[in-house]
């Protein structure tokens, strides 16, 4: 069986300078959500929420129970989709997870620390990734992130990088 490193970045408050701060190793699979108490997705007033997928590597993301939630963003051979792990009360997408692809291969994957964290992406070109956060600050209401964070991620045939601010 084949392994393969998938990197798995987290997006912290704390570490605002984009440094990997941990490797996940997957046997050649997407991972799984992380996991919810309460997770609405199957309720009727939010069926329908989460987009349906459009490739190979998407039906992998829905097929390990991740819900799609915004466009993926396409730059040639480069795909970065946007995931939820779950939704919680009002139908709310919870916990943001960013999986980048090139040529239905998965090539790393980006998570906040706050799954409540809001994040905008912008695909630069397919070797650029710009990720905009808003998180939580200690004091702030959980519907109003103050806190805001810019990263820069390198993609190439061999992974996902963060780059210095």
């Amino acid at each position: 069986m084949r392994r393969t490193l998938i990197p798995c970045l987290l997006l912290s408050a704390a570490l605002a300078h984009a440094q990997p701060v941990a490797l996940v190793a997957v046997d050649g699979l997407v991972p799984t959500p992380r996991a919810q108490d309460y997770d609405s997705r199957d309720e009727p007033l939010c069926a329908g929420d989460a987009r349906p997928p459009e490739t190979l590597a998407e039906q992998a993301l829905t097929g390990r129970g991740w819900l799609l939630t915004d466009p993926a963003l396409v730059d040639g051979d480069t795909r970065v989709v946007p995931a939820a792990d779950a939704q919680v009360g009002s139908c709310r997408f919870w916990g943001t997870s960013v999986f980048v692809f090139r040529r239905d291969r998965l090539l790393g994957l980006i998570q906040t620390e706050d799954p409540q964290a809001y994040l905008t992406l912008r695909l630069e070109n397919p070797a650029l990734l710009v990720v905009d956060g808003r998180y939580r600050k200690p004091g702030d209401a959980q519907c109003c992130p103050s806190g805001e964070v810019t990263m820069r991620y390198r993609i190439t045939d061999e992974g996902v990088s963060a780059l210095s601010p």
